[in-house]
């Protein structure tokens, strides 16, 4: 299986985006970004696991949720599951606690974040709050990072 570890902030909006929504609850998330995502899902059948602070309400149904909730089921985005909250650990750190007790050796990851979060560049794809959040220009380096399996990045250079 593939998974894609999800930031909401900087990768779903970016700094342009939330300026021009006039801090409209509704507008912000870009729904292109979604749908961009969505694209990526599909084209390289991955799951979300959200790493986001947004993580934190994921369940409670506030209206910028629940407007994510459905722009992700109406573009296809299959969410399935969510790092701890514990802030005793980084996000990395939350991501590897989460790839560890849950995936295989045959499953692929990826993290996506516009924070440096210091993982393997193998594993990790950076996006720009200040520049356009997630883009068509992502898809290579998403589709490199889950080329490889937990197992083959432990057994080779």
């Amino acid at each position: 299986m593939r998974y894609i570890f999800l930031d909401i902030d900087g990768v779903l909006n970016n700094q342009a985006f939330l300026l021009a929504s006039d801090k409209n609850v509704d507008l912000t998330i870009d729904e292109n970004a979604v749908k961009t995502l969505g694209k990526i899902c599909r084209k390289l059948k991955a799951k979300v696991v959200i790493s986001s602070a947004w993580r934190v309400g994921w369940n409670n149904g506030g209206p910028r949720t629940t407007r994510l909730r459905n722009l992700f089921a109406k573009y296809k985005i299959d969410v399935v599951g969510l790092t701890s909250t514990d802030t005793k650990f980084t996000r990395a750190e939350q991501i590897i606690m989460y790839v560890c007790d849950h995936f295989k050796c045959g499953d692929s990851w990826v993290a996506i974040d516009d924070e440096e979060l210091y993982l393997s560049s193998r594993r990790f794809v950076k996006t720009d709050f200040y520049g356009e959040g997630l883009t068509m220009k992502h898809y290579k380096p998403i589709r490199d990072a889950l080329k490889y399996t937990i197992k083959e990045e432990w057994t080779t250079n």
